[in-house]
């Protein structure tokens, strides 16, 4: 996937045959791939996209906070079962991968915007890398689970 910043489009290629395999329009698009290759979402300042990878059928569409002028590339757990979506430049969405539904709602300290999120190998940290350059880190790990 290459992704564009003040471009036109971004676009997967495919590059055994060195051709576009699909172009996705705007002037900021972002691109992350599940880490099973089987889904890639598409980020622009307005919403973020899931295509089935190869046929590109729009698995589901989730809407950003009004007034998001910035791109910003979701993360997949390295297991696939969640993704972390920025919804606003100072809140990240826990969306389970199968249902859809948001488990969890995490808000930057007062005025820190985010600029790129990944987990953690064990998919138990997420990291988000501030527009200062700073890193915040969430705990994941439920508490009553740390003495099992």
């Amino acid at each position: 996937f290459t992704g564009t910043w003040q471009g036109r489009f971004g676009a997967v290629w495919d590059l055994r045959e060195g051709r576009m395999a699909k172009r996705f329009d705007g002037a900021h698009v972002v691109g992350a791939f599940r880490p099973d290759g089987a889904t890639l979402c598409v980020g622009t300042a307005e919403k973020h996209v899931f295509y089935e990878t190869g046929s590109w059928r729009i698995l589901r569409e989730h809407a950003r906070s009004e007034g998001v002028d910035l791109a910003i590339a979701v993360a997949f757990s390295a297991d696939c079962q969640t993704v972390a979506i920025p919804h606003s430049r100072y809140q990240t969405r826990l969306v389970d991968t199968k249902t859809a539904a948001v488990l969890a709602t995490l808000r930057n300290p007062e005025g820190v915007a985010t600029s790129m999120l990944c987990f953690d190998s064990t998919g138990s940290t997420l990291i988000a890398i501030t527009a200062a350059k700073d890193l915040l880190a969430w705990d994941l790990v439920p508490r009553e689970a740390e003495n099992e």
